[in-house]
């Protein structure tokens, strides 16, 4: 009798074992975190071991700038950086018809849901200080840089050269650039006061931007 019931019991209990082990392995496999860097991040394994951060090409990189999904035209020629965004939906998506953005996304990225001349101003500044980000990059290789952002049935044109942006951020490129491939590439410090900074914004937007 003892043996029968022994023999019943321990193939139950190796199942209920093996049915605990998977269910733990499943959540494990669920709390794995996403990666969530975004395109001046640097992880913190490169930051510990000191090692020296790569520079993309032009062509990859200027891909992950702000709006970059909606980047018409982007190149590098002769030292000057032209970066156009579409200001068309039904060109944007002729051009890109797998994308998934609608109508509304579209022309609210830049122009804001609320619709109000600040959110239209801070929006700007956000993408007009990614010029800040292609110096930085590649400080031998820019001497200018002209974008241009279509919003709100206006276009808004953004020049600066490098050492206009190096005078009004109070920085330094290649130090920048440097500081950079050791793992320090946050630039919040001067982009965050021209972005959320009333009078900062304005002086910005003043000394770079036409209104066409």
């Amino acid at each position: 009798m003892k043996t029968a019931v022994k023999s019943f019991f321990i193939p139950v209990l190796l199942m209920f074992a093996l049915v605990i082990f998977s269910a733990c392995g499943s959540n494990e496999a669920s709390e794995e975190p996403s990666d969530n860097n975004t395109t001046d991040e640097v992880s913190s394994t490169q930051k510990d071991q000191s090692v020296a951060v790569e520079i993309p090409p032009f062509e990859e990189y200027v891909k992950q700038i702000r709006g970059g999904s909606f980047i018409k035209k982007a190149e590098l020629k002769n030292g000057v950086v032209t970066v156009e965004y579409y200001g068309d939906y039904e060109e944007y998506k002729k051009d890109k018809p797998e994308s998934n953005v609608s109508s509304d996304q579209f022309y609210s990225y830049w122009g804001g849901h609320q619709q109000t001349q600040k959110r239209l101003e801070m929006n700007l500044a956000k993408g007009f200080t990614e010029s800040l980000r292609l110096a930085r990059m590649y400080p031998d290789k820019i001497d200018e840089i002209k974008m241009v952002i279509p919003a709100r049935g206006k276009t808004y044109e953004f020049e600066a050269t490098r050492s206009e942006l190096e005078q009004f951020f109070g920085i330094d490129m290649k130090t920048l650039n440097e500081a950079y491939k050791q793992g320090d590439s946050s630039l919040s410090k001067y982009i965050d006061p021209v972005v959320y900074e009333d009078e900062k914004r304005k002086q910005f937007l003043e000394s770079f931007v036409n209104e066409q």
